[in-house]
Order: structure tokens, then sequence, then C-alpha cells
């Protein structure tokens, strides 16, 4: 990545893990680019950025998306199977393949090179809304509604 850029990390993982990190950070010549923060218990609090970046290979439900969008921050992801696709929509971020390193590059490159992001973090809260408790159970409920509906039907 060329520019001016800076990476936070969050969370955590076995010590082999974080040695492989700090390692790849150090043999790059990153570390005026990234912080290694650990574990957070709240990490949204003193958060100031302009995406959340997500690499997971699997999630069910990931709710740091949901999370960032309700702090209007963008997100960037990779789209696995369950979750992203559901979350992150044109409005509010970018999905990749997972494990697509040159989308990824490209997505974070361009975010670089056109550092005002172009999407209104006002509009993040109304998107993440669908997921809040009361909304979630009125769409279950729903959905459940439409199955005994054509059930009834066929």
């Amino acid at each position: 990545m060329s520019g001016n850029w800076q990476l936070e990390i969050f969370g955590t993982g076995d010590a082999a893990e974080i040695d492989h990190v700090k390692n790849f950070v150090s043999n790059h010549q990153l570390e005026k680019h990234v912080i290694i923060r650990g574990w957070v218990a709240k990490p949204f609090d003193n958060l100031e950025c302009d995406y959340l970046v997500l690499t997971s290979k699997y999630e069910g439900l990931p709710m740091v998306l949901i999370e960032a969008q309700q702090h209007g921050i963008a997100c960037i992801s990779a789209n696995c199977p369950t979750g992203p696709d559901d979350i992150i929509t044109l409005e509010s971020g970018y999905l990749y393949e997972p494990g697509d390193i040159d989308q990824l590059s490209g997505i974070l490159q361009r975010c670089i090179d056109a550092p005002t992001v172009p999407f209104d973090p006002r509009k993040f809260r109304a998107l993440s809304s669908r997921f809040a408790e009361g909304n979630y159970f009125e769409n279950v409920e729903r959905s459940l509604n439409m199955i005994n509906t054509s059930n009834r039907k066929g």
C-alpha cells in the first residue's frame, strides 16, 4: 500500500499467530503504519477511523459490522458464506471474495487514494437498525408467516 494510511489491529490469537503478525509488520517495515492493539473491551469508544476491515473466512452474524455501522463507520469485508452481504450494502461499504488478496488490496488502495469516504455515515444507522432486537424478531415472524402461508396454499 502506498500513501498515507494507518491500520489498527484489534483482537487476539494464540502466541504463534501474534508473533507471525508482528514479524510480518517488522519484516516489511510497516511499524509506522500498523498498531497492534490486542484485545480491547470497548473498541468503538475512542476509535476514530474511516473503515472497519473484516477478513474472516467464516462468520455467523458478524456483529462487529453492525456495530461499526451504528458508529458511522464504513465497512470492508470478505464476503464469507453468511453475514457480510446481509449487512454491507452499496451504500455502506465494500465486499471482496474471501482469500482474494488482490481484490482486497485494490479496495484498500482506492480508499487510501481517495481519503474522503464515499458513503453517508448518517445512513449507516438506518441500515443497521434492521438488526435491532425488535426489528429482528418482526422480520423473523414475518418470514415464518410467509412460509406458513405458502405451505397452506401448496
